[in-house]
């Protein structure tokens, strides 16, 4: 196992940006590259030494953000993604998972859940948040047997 994970961000606001790269680098991690679009990802990604996780802040237009998943998975299958949402519509996040994710967190997220998120991702788990309900925790739950039942995790 690594001593740092290097860490890729794709979100398209700047403040958030900048704040997740600072909070990222303070738990202890690499942060390259900082991206606003996938398109700018993928431009910056150097293809030798490739990010281990990207952490993905997705917007409201789920299809497009399955289609960013799929594609990120397909082309670049060592790179581990974790999901930033706000979103509560679980079916949205479980077929985030089931395109390749690994898991999401809420923006809202404390420094130290963070890095627990991508250290746990990066020992091939699936993570989802504890958010204080029995439902979140069952649809996570059969999302990760469903996922986990007879596929192997890229990695």
């Amino acid at each position: 196992m690594k001593d740092s994970y290097k860490i890729a961000i794709l979100c398209r606001h700047e403040v958030f940006l900048k704040c997740l790269a600072m909070m990222v680098h303070n738990v202890g991690f690499r942060v390259h590259p900082e991206c606003h679009s996938s398109d700018e990802l993928i431009s910056n990604l150097d293809i030798e030494d490739l990010p281990d996780l990207l952490l993905y802040d997705v917007d409201n237009d789920h299809e497009r953000n399955e289609t960013v998943i799929t594609e990120l998975c397909n082309s670049f299958p060592s790179m581990q993604i974790l999901i930033i949402t706000n979103s509560t519509d679980y079916d949205a996040i479980k077929n985030f998972i089931v395109k390749g994710a690994k898991g999401f967190v809420y923006p809202q997220v404390e420094p130290k859940e963070l890095k627990y998120a991508i250290n746990k991702v990066m020992k091939h788990k699936i993570y989802y948040p504890d958010a204080g309900t029995q439902g979140t925790h069952n649809a996570m739950s059969e999302v990760v047997s469903r996922k986990t039942a007879g596929i192997s995790f890229k990695g």
